[in-house]
């Protein structure tokens, strides 16, 4: 027979306190981080609107739009923010590059590329397992042509 716990003791740990301070400590973390980098933290919430639309508009709930849009977004974030970190880090640098037609065609191209590939690839990859699949059939049915010159035409019957 279980034993009943001595009154003013509780079974439950108090995490409430501790995932609440961490919570607080990597928010207040975040944004002293924010503010020392704001000039990137601006670019990229500006540069990575493609892949938030692309995590917004995708219904599956695997989520794997956005990563494919994210990605090449990125990629096409990294030379303006290579550029950004080595020769100004400030506020109107962002502003320019934001400004800059080249600087948007480039990040956002770079993310449409990324939309394409997630329209494209996997009915690309589905005909290609399809074609797979039917030499495999053909792979097999020869195989049982083979069996049954070898042994009779007993061997292709099933057993009723």
């Amino acid at each position: 027979m279980a034993k009943k716990p001595a009154p003013g003791k509780s079974k439950t740990k108090p995490q409430a306190k501790s995932g609440a301070f961490s919570r607080i400590l990597l928010l207040s973390l975040a944004l002293a981080f924010g503010l020392m980098f704001l000039p990137t933290v601006i670019f990229l919430a500006f540069a990575m609107l493609p892949t938030l639309a692309a995590y917004l508009v995708d219904r599956n709930p695997d989520k794997y739009e956005w990563i494919c849009v994210g990605g090449l977004n990125f990629a096409g974030c990294v030379p303006f923010l290579i550029r950004l970190w080595t020769v100004r880090h400030t506020l109107d640098a962002a502003s320019d590059m934001l400004t800059d037609v080249f600087t948007l065609m480039a990040v956002y191209g770079a993310a449409g590329v990324g939309w394409l590939l997630f329209m494209a690839l996997p009915p690309m990859v589905g005909v290609f397992m399809q074609m797979k699949a039917q030499r495999r059939i053909a792979n097999l049915k020869a195989t049982q042509q083979r069996l049954i010159q070898t042994w009779g035409p007993e061997v292709g019957k099933t057993k009723a």
